[in-house]
Formats: structure tokens, sequence, C-alpha cells
């Protein structure tokens, strides 16, 4: 379980999260919503240590403060919005997943090579692992970056809008992927902006609104309390068991 306790981010005199309470459960596939500049990302940075506060966060009981970096890194690993795309191949970049692992060297055992394998198979990019990450497209590029993820072997998974610039059906696909994490018995935290594709995928919500958490539940009591049309002032639109949401 993650759990943030008065979480609290200031730059300046501003105030970017208040005093934020959240519970993340084990197994769960969660989805972090909010309008821009709400501050969900700046939780994520918070989760993943780049960003400084004052409150507690604490893995499975532990304040994440006290656990050494590289203990924390075969814990969580993160996928950040905004990612760098070096000349290297897929392959390469899928290794960095396992630093965490390695010794000083850095050279890689069989099992990482396994864990390499293992993760490019499981999202379709055993193919292109010699690919370099310059050549490939932006659906590509993200699907070798989860490859990453996926060979780092953590038991909670952060990403922030990995879907971002893909179009509906490569977004689909690529949240299945994720979805696949938990059936695999990870725990995907997810920052997401399509409102649908959360409900359809997700088992629980968490909304930011202005730096304040103003819901962290299950999707069924989402619904139920209708709090992502009250939140984004959307229409919610039931069809062929699907959700959907239109401007009101």
């Amino acid at each position: 379980m993650l759990k943030i306790k008065d979480l609290t981010v200031k730059y300046g005199k501003k105030t970017v999260l208040d005093n934020v309470n959240i519970t993340l459960n084990k197994n769960r596939f969660t989805a972090i919503l909010g309008k821009n500049g709400s501050g969900k990302s700046t939780v994520v940075s918070c989760i993943s240590k780049q960003t400084e506060y004052t409150g507690e966060i604490l893995l499975d009981g532990k304040d994440i403060q006290l656990i050494k970096n590289k203990k924390y890194s075969q814990m969580i690993s993160v996928l950040p919005q905004k990612l760098e795309y070096p000349p290297i191949t897929v392959e390469e970049l899928v290794g960095f997943g396992r630093n965490p692992y390695t010794s000083f060297d850095g050279r890689l055992s069989d099992e990482d090579k396994k864990e390499i394998a293992d993760a490019l198979k499981a999202t379709a990019m055993d193919d292109l692992s010699q690919r370099l990450i310059t050549t490939l497209s932006g659906g590509e590029r993200q699907k070798a970056y989860l490859a990453m993820i996926i060979a780092q072997q953590t038991p909670t998974v952060l990403l922030d809008e990995p879907t971002t610039h893909m179009d509906i059906c490569a977004q689909d696909e690529f949240i299945s992927l994720i979805t696949k994490l938990k059936q695999n018995g990870k725990t995907p935290i997810v920052i997401m902006h399509d409102l649908a594709l959360a409900v359809k995928h997700a088992d629980d919500i968490v909304i930011i609104e202005k730096g304040n958490c103003i819901f962290n539940g299950t999707k069924e009591e989402c619904l139920n309390e209708k709090a992502i049309e009250k939140t984004f002032s959307v229409k919610r639109i039931d069809a062929e068991n699907e959700i959907f949401f239109s401007a009101q």
C-alpha cells in the first residue's frame, strides 16, 4: 500500500498541493485525474522523490525518504511525462531497467537478459529491439519505455500521462498493456487525461482539483457520486456497456 499523508508542496508563496491525503491500494489500477495545473503530476513527482514536500509518503508503512535510492528503485518505477530519446537501440533502453540490480560494472547477468527479453516480448517490441529509439514512432517509443519499466520488475509502477499524443486505438492498446501489469501482480498508478479510458480500465480513481484531493475511492463509487461530472463539467453517456463523457 502507498499512503500519502498531509502532502504539501509550495513554490514560493504558491501552494501547489495542500495537505493531500491519498491511499493507493496494492494490485489495483488507479487512475489519477485532474484538470491541467491541478497538481496531479506533482503528486507523482513527490512519490518519485523528484520534488521536495512536507508530510509523509509511506510505502508498506515505511517513509520513502528512509529507503535508499537503489532499494527504492527496486520497489517503484516511474515513467515521466517528458521523455528523452537518445540514439540507442530499443534493447539498450530496456536494459536501463535493470540498473537497480546490476553491480558497479553494470554488467548484465543471465537473469537480467531474460527480464529484458521478456519485457520486449510483453510489449511486442522484440522485433524492433535493434532499432534506434530515434527512428521509432511516438507510440513505439512509449512502448519501448514501458518495456524498460517492465524489465525493472517493481511492484508499483507510476506513469504520468503515457498516452499523450497517441490516437484512440494506440491509447487503448497501451492502457491494455498496463492492465496486464495488474494481472501479473503489479500496482499501476497512472495519470490520465482521457476520462472514458480511465473509467474503462481503472479499478480506483483519484481526482485532484486545485491542489486538493477531492475524490479517492473505487470506480463504482466515483460514478455513483458523479465526481467526474462535477469536477470536469461533463455529461456522462452510457452506450453498449461503455461510458463516455461529453461537454455539457
